[in-house]
């Protein structure tokens, strides 16, 4: 019996018909990128002639050739043809109109589901629009979400969901211009059109942002070079220049890091944002563009001889003093927040530059102070900086250079490469060889009360000149102040006198910085 069961099943199981696993579901394959999500993974759509003889995808699979996903496809990306095919896809809004849950509704105008909406939202936000929460489960709609939200008036919502936000948040696997995600990278350098589709080109999280701004920036190292006079930087470094007018007044001191080799970051004064943005316009050539940034990225400034052991602590990047050199930068993560870091420093100490998106800022600053307790960190404001910059004899944008001023009298001609053309260039040459009646100086002052702004600089009970800033030097415990003074009174030891409220005080010109001269703090 049991040989002959054995027999049965056996004569039951090859008698059973051959089924094709693998049948043709196409009668084309057309290799193409999925966007549902931000990991772009290779796909195979598989076009197959409908009864009007058009061919239409009816299938997608993961592409095993290509470089990205080697086959492998998420079951959102292969399902998202079903959005269009799917039976069941609306047609247009539905409208409830049995009790909840009961499945009855009925269709309704797209104008109709609008006037329902705003009788809705219309009264919250007249009293208290934050009342209302407004969440979106797409991670690539946050763009839209926060303008939507912040348009209505409500603090409260959020743009967030789907399998590849929450793995990646979990996984801590973000980065940023070395690779795609875990996936690796497009061919920017070979990329001559880029289409987008369904994805919010300023997801914080997406790398793909970077990639579009070399695309976008092709021609911008050219322009850079023609618009500003100092030295354009080298990929991952930094460096300050002038910005002149045709006629070789000062039109703006900036710092330009170089992110990549046609991506830059200008930093410059926040009073220019707008002048500078209208000047930039009258000479962008068509392929690149420039953005005002200043309220999508926010910074935070360490500084002091404890900077580098604090940031140690809260990066895995190598900012040893080899690791990332003086006016070294790079996009990188600091306390799993991303970031653009350059090593830089306002105060004139060692000290990094740390900016990021504004959600993370608090994060970052918390992140900050938690590294910094044992360190004895302090938070530090604009006041404090603009004193410690004295001692530099470091001038600042609206007080000792502004339009009223060329690159020679202000002392920025050192910063100029005059081995190439720039906007300003014939008329500064000019300044260098007729010579200029006044220069930017910075002096000791002996008194009690620091200057302000304005007040008059004598020589003999003559003025000579007049301040541009000043204020109490706490290394160095003297009273400094800025001016511009008369060419022939611009030498170091020269004794001049300052009028501070009616009070005649003695100032001498400096021919350096007062306080670490060489700057090897700064480049320790």
């Amino acid at each position: 019996m049991n040989v002959t069961g054995r027999s049965e099943k056996k004569s039951q199981m090859t008698s059973q018909p051959k089924i094709d696993t693998s049948p043709k579901v196409s009668d084309e394959i057309r290799k193409t990128t999925c966007y549902m999500w931000a990991c772009r993974c290779g796909s195979n759509g598989n076009m197959k002639e409908g009864e009007d003889g058009e061919k239409r995808v009816a299938y997608i699979e993961g592409n095993r050739d290509h470089p990205v996903n080697q086959g492998v496809l998420c079951a959102k990306g292969s399902a998202g043809i079903m959005q269009v095919n799917a039976p069941s896809r609306l047609r247009a809004p539905l409208k409830r109109v049995g009790p909840r849950g009961s499945g009855e509704f009925e269709e309704i105008s797209w104008d109709e589901a609008l006037d329902l909406a705003v009788s809705w939202l219309e009264p919250i936000r007249q009293k208290d629009p934050s009342k209302l929460a407004f969440f979106t489960g797409r991670d690539q709609s946050q763009s839209f979400t926060g303008f939507w939200a912040q348009n209505f008036g409500t603090p409260n919502f959020a743009a967030h969901g789907g399998f590849c936000s929450v793995n990646m948040a979990a996984g801590g696997i973000y980065t940023m211009g070395g690779a795609f995600w875990e996936f690796g990278q497009p061919d920017w350098e070979h990329t001559k059109l880029f289409m987008l589709f369904g994805v919010a080109e300023d997801h914080d999280s997406n790398p793909i942002t970077m990639g579009l701004g070399r695309i976008k920036g092709r021609g911008a190292r050219d322009w850079l070079d023609g618009t500003m006079a100092g030295f354009i930087p080298k990929p991952g470094r930094m460096t300050l220049t002038p910005m002149l007018t045709g006629k070789g007044r000062l039109y703006g001191d900036l710092t330009v890091a170089c992110l990549d080799e046609e991506h830059f970051m200008m930093v410059g004064s926040g009073a220019m944002q707008d002048a500078h943005s209208r000047w930039f316009a009258r000479t962008l050539p068509d392929g690149v563009v420039h953005e005002n940034q200043t309220e999508a990225w926010h910074g935070i400034a360490i500084s002091g001889p404890k900077s580098r052991a604090l940031l140690e602590r809260i990066t895995r990047d190598d900012v040893s003093a080899d690791g990332m050199k003086f006016r070294d930068c790079r996009q990188s993560f600091v306390s799993g927040v991303p970031v653009i870091l350059n090593r830089i420093s306002f105060s004139g100490e060692l000290g990094y530059e740390i900016y990021c998106r504004p959600q993370y800022l608090i994060r970052l600053s918390e992140a900050i102070e938690e590294a910094g307790t044992d360190l004895g960190y302090r938070w530090y404001g604009g006041r404090a900086l603009m004193s410690l910059r004295l001692e530099k004899g470091w001038g600042a944008w609206g007080l000792e250079f502004r339009p009223d001023f060329n690159a020679v009298e202000a002392g920025m001609d050192v910063f100029v490469n005059w081995k190439k053309d720039f906007v300003g260039k014939e008329a500064t040459q000019q300044f260098l060889a007729d010579g200029v009646t006044r220069k930017l100086v910075t002096m000791t002052v002996e008194t009690e009360i620091d200057v302000t702004l304005d007040e008059a600089v004598l020589s003999d009970s003559e003025a000579v000149g007049y301040i541009t800033s000043g204020g109490y030097a706490h290394h160095v415990k003297r009273s400094m102040a800025m001016a511009y003074v008369a060419a022939d009174y611009a030498v170091a030891g020269t004794k001049l006198d300052v009028e501070i409220l009616g009070q005649i005080c003695a100032a001498e010109v400096l021919g350096g910085p007062i306080y670490d001269a060489n700057g090897a703090n700064m480049r320790a």
